[in-house]
Order: structure tokens, then C-alpha cells, then sequence
């Protein structure tokens, strides 16, 4: 039979053993959840950069002695989808930009659908895909994005670029259309086609 002493001794150990447990608990979870979302916004950044994609800066072209100077973009009209908060990073306004059309000029304010994508082909769906980025000046790596991008007169390169620049709703838009050509397994999701003629 063990004595009062031996048994307060197992009590004690047995509360230290839970202390140290609930200790250990509390770290495990917490650094789960630290990696979680560590690896979400990895995956996600992943997602987005894997890609060349093109990039907007809305600074005024300098007029040279072949080109008009550049035109102020008219603002769009309101429409019903909601408008960033200032948490969220400023959007690039949508719209026709001094004779030029964007292919989607929606995609930085309302949400882009199937019935959008539908009628492009696998070069303007990644085009479509990367004038998201193109709005906020990004600077493409690859031939084919930086080609087309160039000669849009609405474009201008951002040296500051950052995917920071870009809206949730900017973002969700790219990652649908992502998807939308994986589901047409595009051949030129990363793939370089090179400078187009179109």
C-alpha cells in the first residue's frame, strides 16, 4: 500500500504531465496554424507568379513625335459589385483606353463568369488572364505577354510592381480564368509562344 506522501508525489507528476501536455498542445497548434497560412499564401503566390503575367502603371505615356499624346480614361460608370475598402490595394479603372480595348474590361471590378471566356481562344484567354497584372504595370518575362502588352497604349511598366497592388476581387479573377484554362488544358499556360503578329 503506498503512503499519503507517494500518492500527493503521482498527483503531482500527474499535473505536471498535463501542464507540459497542454504546453506542447498549444505550441503544436499554434505553429500548424502559422504554417497554414504560410503555405496558403505560398501556394496562392505560386499560383499567380508561375505565370508570366502583365502588369499595369498608370502614369502618363510621354508623347514622342510618332504618337498623340496620351487621353485621360474616362471613369466607369458605377455598377452594383462592391468597391475595395481601403484595406484593399487601389484598381486600376476598367474600361477602352485611347483607342485600345482591354479584353476583359470588367475584371478588375466585377466577378468574371464562363460566359465571359467562353468565345476566346487559348492566347487571349492568357492574355485575358494577364491584363489583370498589366493594369498595375507588370513587367513580363516572357515574349509572347511582353510583346502584346508593349503595344497596348494603356500600358506602362511598373518597376514597383507587386501582387500587393492588386485587389481580392483582381485576384479571384485571374485565378478563375487560371482554372478555366486548365479545364481547356491550354497548351499555353506556361508556355512562351513568342512575339505574335496579332
Amino acid at each position: 500500500m503506498k503512503s499519503i506522501k507517494e500518492k500527493k508525489s503521482v498527483v503531482n507528476q500527474n499535473k505536471l504531465i498535463w501542464i507540459i501536455g497542454g504546453i506542447v498542445f498549444i505550441i503544436l497548434a499554434a505553429g500548424a496554424i502559422y504554417l497554414g497560412t504560410k503555405n496558403t499564401e505560398n501556394k496562392f503566390g505560386d499560383i499567380l507568379s508561375k505565370k508570366p503575367t502583365p502588369t499595369i502603371h498608370i502614369a502618363p505615356k510621354k508623347p514622342d513625335s510618332e504618337s498623340h499624346p496620351p487621353q485621360a480614361m474616362e471613369t466607369p460608370p458605377p455598377t452594383s459589385s462592391p468597391k475595395p475598402t481601403n484595406a484593399e490595394p487601389s484598381v486600376v479603372p476598367d474600361g477602352d483606353a485611347t483607342g485600345d480595348t482591354y479584353l476583359l474590361p470588367m475584371s478588375g471590378s466585377q466577378k468574371i463568369t464562363t460566359a465571359d471566356l467562353i468565345n476566346f481562344d487559348n492566347l487571349d484567354l492568357k492574355r485575358a488572364r494577364n491584363e489583370i497584372y498589366a493594369r498595375h504595370g507588370r513587367i513580363f518575362v516572357s515574349q509572347d505577354m511582353a510583346c502584346y502588352f508593349t503595344k497596348q497604349s494603356w500600358y506602362n511598366k511598373n518597376p514597383d510592381y507587386s501582387e500587393k497592388l492588386l485587389s481580392s476581387l483582381e485576384i479571384s479573377n485571374a485565378v478563375f480564368i487560371l482554372n478555366y484554362e486548365k479545364e481547356k488544358q491550354s497548351p499555353l499556360i506556361n508556355k512562351d509562344s513568342g512575339c505574335v503578329q496579332n
